[in-house]
């Protein structure tokens, strides 16, 4: 499809969704937690979008795109939506495009990063749309820009608030005595796929999970922290120069379930 910039709601307001989602071993990782999540987004944002989720619309258009390709590597599809052209900030029609992309993907272990701070020029704020991943990710590009600036593994972002909220590109839970813990979605953070799966298999495992408002003091006490998206884990050795013990106890049981 053929982008007129000049006309483009994405490009000129951020007015469209993307998700990523992985695909290996002949299958799309996850699958029912994208649609879920994208269902909700489209509604927020009052997209006219039904024709996408019936009868597998988009998912067979997704499969029959990877037959195109090498199928026997894992790959990243990325799935945008967004209004069509017409209207300054306030529309003139709620009809959607779609595209879809794909790309070859390299699947890591599990890394560890020794160096991870606290993001000082950015902060998250709560709205109706901070949980969705929108094609406006001003406050992640320029956390990015300051974790290279300072040299980091990666950067964890705070809400408003001083609330732990997420990382540069993941979200983030922590172990202590058993229980695991995560930022609330009310602390700006998005809802991310891996997110979901893991409060859905903690709670299938009878594992206690609790989502609320933390200080960074919290991560600091942590027996572990990680960090999860649907490309991989990233455990935390340290944050601002103080160690994390690596002591996985609960999260072990849900992890080698989520890529």
């Amino acid at each position: 499809m053929e982008i007129d910039i000049d006309k483009n709601r994405a490009f000129r307001y951020g007015d469209g969704l993307f998700e990523t989602v992985i695909y290996k071993n002949n299958q799309l990782q996850h699958w029912p937690l994208h649609i879920n999540r994208l269902k909700k987004g489209c509604a927020i944002m009052q997209f006219e979008s039904n024709f996408l989720f019936e009868n597998d619309f988009l998912k067979s258009q997704v499969l029959s795109k990877i037959k195109t390709t090498e199928i026997s590597k894992a790959k990243r599809i990325k799935i945008i939506v967004w209004r069509q052209d017409g209207g300054l900030y306030t529309p003139i029609s709620n009809i959607i495009n779609y595209e879809i992309s794909i790309s070859d993907l390299v699947i890591n272990d599990i890394q560890i990063l020794t160096k991870v701070g606290i993001a000082k020029n950015i902060f998250l704020n709560y709205s109706v749309t901070s949980m969705l991943k929108t094609t406006n990710a001003i406050p992640y590009v320029l956390a990015g820009l300051e974790k290279k600036n300072r040299n980091l593994d990666d950067i964890l972002l705070l809400d408003n608030l001083g609330n732990i909220a997420e990382g540069s590109s993941s979200n983030i839970f922590w172990e202590k005595n058993d229980i695991i813990y995560t930022p609330s979605l009310t602390c700006g953070c998005i809802a991310g796929v891996g997110r979901e799966y893991i409060l859905l298999k903690a709670k299938e495992k009878n594992i206690t999970i609790i989502d609320g408002q933390f200080k960074v003091e919290e991560l600091k006490n942590a027996d572990c922290v990680i960090l999860t998206n649907v490309v991989g884990i990233k455990k935390i050795a340290t944050i601002e120069n103080h160690i994390i013990p690596n002591k996985l106890s609960v999260l072990s049981k849900i992890l080698p379930e989520l890529i």
